[in-house]
């Protein structure tokens, strides 16, 4: 004698939960719709590592970071700003500091360029890489009574050599320097006559 099975009708779902599941989603959609319009950060570009005067940075010397800058927004770099070659550091950029457009220079050339001189192997401890400093030169001709003078006022260390015995026994080390292109041919000249070099700490300010 086979048993018969009670019939199954399909269940109804409440239209109220279906009411109740759309005004959550709903809910949800429309607090991530406000979030978003209310998020006024913008994505900048930073230094990956410290960056020195000089340097030709490329893309992957810099980090991207999100951040809320307000009015300020056009002073710094974006990652849309870095082309495909880098981009030249004309100043001391620290690891993790937003980049700011005054600090870099796409066209690769412009109002700076660098040079090494052959300075004093002694350095002041105020001269490091990223350093301002003041280049001073003295005529080696002792017939030439003229005063040390100030050929460049604020030059960047970019790179220090190690100290090195130069031929008329003076300990000397290379020392590269982003100068203003303006100041380079002075620098040049003073080299060609063999000047001494001495590097000082720019004054702060």
């Amino acid at each position: 004698m086979s048993e018969s099975r009670p019939s199954t009708s399909p269940r109804r779902i409440d239209p109220r939960l279906l009411v109740g599941g759309a005004l959550v989603v709903a809910s949800a959609l429309g607090g991530w719709a406000l979030v978003a319009a209310l998020d006024d950060t913008v994505e900048v570009v930073t230094a990956a590592t410290a960056l020195t005067p000089g340097t030709r940075a490329a893309a992957d010397d810099f980090a991207t970071e999100r951040v809320r800058l307000a009015d300020a927004t056009g002073r710094y770099l974006t990652p849309a700003d870095v082309p495909e070659d880098g981009l030249l550091v004309t100043r001391t950029l620290l690891e993790g500091e937003l980049v700011p457009r005054s600090a870099v220079d796409a066209s690769g050339g412009g109002a700076q360029a660098s040079v090494v001189v052959a300075a004093a192997s002694t350095l002041p401890s105020g001269v490091r890489p990223g350093a301002l400093v003041d280049v001073w030169s003295t005529s080696t001709d002792r017939e030439d009574a003229a005063p040390p003078s100030v050929l460049v006022s604020g030059a960047s260390v970019a790179l220090i050599g190690e100290p090195d015995s130069a031929a008329g026994g003076r300990d000397e080390r290379a020392v590269e320097l982003v100068v203003p292109r303006a100041d380079l041919g002075a620098v040049l000249a003073a080299l060609a006559d063999g000047d001494a070099i001495d590097l000082v700490p720019a004054a702060e300010g």
